[in-house]
């Protein structure tokens, strides 16, 4: 007869001994007495498969670890409790301690997360947001990785102690020292002690809620359902693994099956086996299933609430579900829960292949990872997410192929690289909520004040009021354009990182979405608030002005909104708050001089900068004007083009060192025209039908003529800084120079002039700006404008136009620069036919041809 499997024999009459890793009960028979037949062991229980080798060491049969006992070895003796390497250890006094404050240190979190846990996305940070995410996915990546220990591996050490450790976070009661504080510790009073652990939370919540209510004190339901769902969406592989524990079962020498957690039980045959089978399917109802359900309607409903005023009822209870992600990877939280279930159903498949079982999990975690990086909405938590990926699948699919060696020198060199594997995954995890922890803890206030703004109102006033502020104190300020790559991060940038939301209120700022949420933002968390009124067509809103600018936004303006808990009457709250707060008054007309004495006082009001310092940094500007270099003609009727203007103004005075002066009057243009050499032209919509323009134009070249005599050369740089301007096509060009140009406001003799004076200057290539772009682009712009006006090439003769005089020469190009200028207007092409003389102040008809 073989040696049954499990068993070491020698002998029939010799007693077999059992292997390491199983455990048997056999008795002598002797048969009829009289002869050999009959006689020899048989036995009570065939070799069983015990958890672990330690547990069932080799060894005499029914052979246990120190403090065990019973069948398969798979209960500790009473009063006692698991300890390492399989054996049991007699309870202690601090064995029964250590658990119980263990215990109401979680009553105490449960009671805590429940009344203070921040569902409102105006108020939670990206560094909580952060914090929290990488902590749950350090606590996902933990429960995977227990999930090992179902694996028919002798894991070496120091691996076999990682996994010893994380196995509480696996839902393992045992871990807490069950023995010495329960009376009976058997499998079905353990499993049965799992399963309603989660309506004790629950009760427990409702208790204190109660509790609050009755003392009339404010209850947060949203508060305690978000901290109920974020509980379960982190423990769902956990609790999924626990409450399918009846169905994995694994093969017997014998052909019997024993359940993997407790070898004791017979699988499908035995009325202890039967009954876990019915409180398993039960389970497996009320959470997986149930839990999976309800996540999914929820995504399901995700667009529609979103966009409604009573489906944000909904949303604030599922933040958990929702707010980790980025806006368009809302499903992404039921992605996650049907990979956990993945994993917790591989074991189960693959019982009786055992070493497919890592390699199949890995699959799972790499595919799952192909749909799902990159979804979070924090940068770490992203690139965390990702290591986590890598890692947990290199482990698990590393699995495999060392399940099947069974050299100890291999093994334990194995073994070690599957601790620096874990260990670095655990290491990732820990170092990112502890980076999430500084981020929360760090000094805030990185900026002393957020510009909100109408960009197509303010934009380019917006750019002003940074430079001015930033150029006469010390400052920090916060504009979108220069520190914003991720819009989802600009209500962060608010809540967290900011000292005074300065709010530049024209016409159609209140009317934008994101300035809304910007405002409310600030309301909802007291960062203080700066009204700052720059136009006189500027006013608050009523309620049904309130009502006609939510019908302005469209679905996803709303939905963007919402994603951030910030609903209409969150909107009409911040609006009436801030109508309330004392608002500074900044007139953007006035002079260079007065709005950057009106820009030092709000810088005053958002960090206490002294008024001695404010006159003295303003005195000097005005006292600037008097021996300017570089002069600035362009649209001053204006706010935005005179905002360009000005803009330009401090950064080349900043970037030269030499007095600049913005144009405004035609009397002070002749002047400055026999004084500066360095023109700067700024083109923006409609700005060739000013009066004003053209009449101060007129006088610079008048002004510059009267400098030496007939001819004078100018250096000018012609600045394309509006989308909306296009240029005149060539037959209009040729038209004006024919006919001459009649402009009201323009002196009737000045229009043949005018006409030459357009005409010679638009040949010129335009240099790009864009006042609505980022800090970088703006200062390489700008340095392409101090280029162009040292470059000869860029000079023409004033002193012919002053007088009416007019020659076709052509311009050169400087080829030893980046930006050469075309030698004619020729040398384009136009498609448009010529446009009718009356037509000729419609400028949206004219064609594009800058370069």
């Amino acid at each position: 007869v073989p040696c049954p499997g499990g068993l070491l024999c020698s002998g029939y009459e010799n007693a077999p001994r059992q292997e390491a890793g199983y455990w048997a009960s056999f008795v002598w028979e002797e048969g009829d007495g009289t002869t050999a037949a009959g006689r020899g062991w048989r036995a009570i229980d065939g070799a069983l498969r015990c958890r672990d080798r330690f547990e069932c060491p080799e060894g005499e049969l029914e052979t246990c670890a120190a403090g065990r006992d019973g069948r398969a070895c798979a209960e500790c003796r009473s009063g006692y409790t698991p300890w390492h390497s399989g054996m049991c250890n007699e309870c202690t006094v601090g064995d029964s301690v250590v658990p119980i404050l263990l215990l109401c240190a979680m009553a105490a979190g449960i009671i805590l997360g429940s009344l203070y846990l921040v569902v409102d996305q105006a108020r939670t940070s990206t560094a909580m947001i952060t914090t929290v995410v990488v902590a749950g996915q350090t606590l996902w990546a933990i429960q995977a990785l227990s999930s090992l220990a179902s694996m028919d591996f002798t894991f070496p050490e120091p691996f076999f102690w990682l996994l010893q450790v994380t196995s509480f976070l696996n839902l393992d009661l045992h871990m807490l020292n069950a023995g010495c504080i329960m009376s009976s510790t058997d499998t079905g009073s353990m499993f049965a002690a799992m399963l309603v652990a989660y309506p004790m939370v629950v009760a427990v919540v409702a208790i204190v809620m109660l509790v609050r209510k009755m003392l009339h004190k404010s209850v947060h339901f949203d508060r305690a359902l978000n901290f109920n769902g974020a509980l379960l969406s982190v423990l769902y592989l956990a609790l999924t693994a626990k409450v399918l524990e009846p169905f994995l079962c694994w093969p017997n020498p014998d052909g019997s099956k024993s359940m993997m957690n407790d070898p004791s039980i017979t699988c499908y045959d035995s009325d202890t086996h039967s009954t876990l089978v019915g409180l398993a399917i039960t389970g497996v109802i009320c959470y997986p299933i149930l839990i999976l359900s309800i996540c999914s309607w929820a995504t399901w409903n995700y667009p529609s609430w979103i966009i409604s005023e009573s489906g944000m009822v909904f949303f604030k209870s599922f933040v958990f579900l929702f707010g980790r992600y980025k806006r368009e990877h809302y499903w992404c939280g039921v992605a996650h829960m049907i990979r956990n279930a993945s994993l917790a159903l591989i074991p189960i498949a693959f019982a009786e292949i055992e070493w497919l079982q890592g390699p199949a999990m890995g699959a799972v975690v790499l595919f799952s990872s192909q749909f799902t990086s990159n979804v979070m909405r924090s940068d770490v938590a992203n690139i965390i997410d990702r290591a986590m990926y890598t890692l947990l699948a290199l482990l698990l699919i590393a699995m495999g192929p060392v399940a099947q060696i069974s050299e100890d020198d291999i093994q334990n060199r194995l073994g070690m690289l599957l601790f620096v594997v874990a260990s670095s995954l655990l290491l990732f995890g820990i170092g990112a909520v502890f980076f999430g922890i500084w981020q929360l803890v760090r000094p805030k206030n990185k900026y002393d004040a957020f510009l909100c703004h109408h960009k197509a109102g303010a934009g380019a006033f917006a750019r002003y009021v940074k430079i001015g502020m930033e150029a006469k104190t010390r400052l920090k300020i916060f504009l979108d354009s220069d520190n914003l790559q991720d819009v989802e991060k600009l209500f962060d940038y608010v809540r967290t990182e900011t000292r005074a939301l300065v709010v530049l209120l024209t016409p159609q700022v209140l009317r934008r979405p994101w300035c809304a949420g910007e405002i409310v933002t600030a309301t909802v968390t007291k960062v203080r608030k700066v009204p700052v009124i720059c136009d006189e067509a500027f006013s608050f809103p009523n309620m049904k002005d309130l009502e006609e600018f939510s019908g302005l936004w469209d679905e996803a303006e709303w939905e963007m909104l919402k994603r951030f808990g910030i609903t209409l009457t969150d909107i009409t709250a911040a609006y009436e708050d801030l109508e309330k707060t004392e608002a500074m008054r900044l007139n953007r007309s006035d002079s260079s001089s007065g709005q950057l004495e009106a820009v030092v006082r709000l810088a005053n009001l958002c960090s206490g900068i002294s008024s001695t310092e404010s006159s003295r940094q303003s005195m000097k500007n005005r006292n600037s004007a008097e021996s300017a270099a570089i002069i600035i003609t362009g649209n001053t009727e204006e706010y935005e083009p005179l905002a360009v203007c000005h803009i330009l103004q401090m950064l080349l005075m900043r970037d030269t060192m030499k007095e600049t002066m913005v144009i405004r009057d035609a009397e002070n243009a002749h002047l400055m025209g026999t004084i500066a050499k360095s023109w700067v032209v700024v083109l923006t919509k409609g700005v060739l039908w000013k009066p004003l323009f053209a009449n101060c134009l007129l006088e610079l070249c008048s002004g510059a003529a009267s400098r030496t005599g007939l001819r004078t050369t100018t250096s000018v740089a012609l600045v394309h800084a509006d989308p909306g301007f296009e240029f005149p096509d060539r037959s209009t060009l040729n038209r004006w120079e024919a006919e001459g140009l009649a402009l009201d406001g323009v002196d009737c003799s000045s229009w043949a002039r005018l006409a030459k004076t357009y005409t010679s200057i638009l040949r010129f290539i335009a240099i790009p700006m864009t006042p609505h772009g980022s800090d970088s682009v703006l200062q390489l712009q700008v340095q392409t404008i101090i280029k162009r006006l040292g470059i000869p090439a860029s000079n023409f003769d004033v002193g012919s136009l002053s007088h009416g005089e007019w020659d076709a020469k052509k311009f050169t190009a400087d080829t030893n620069g980046s930006d050469a200028m075309l030698t004619s207007r020729d040398e384009l092409e136009f498609d448009q036919a010529e446009i009718p003389l009356e037509d000729r102040c419609d400028v949206k008809s004219f064609p594009t041809v800058w370069a």
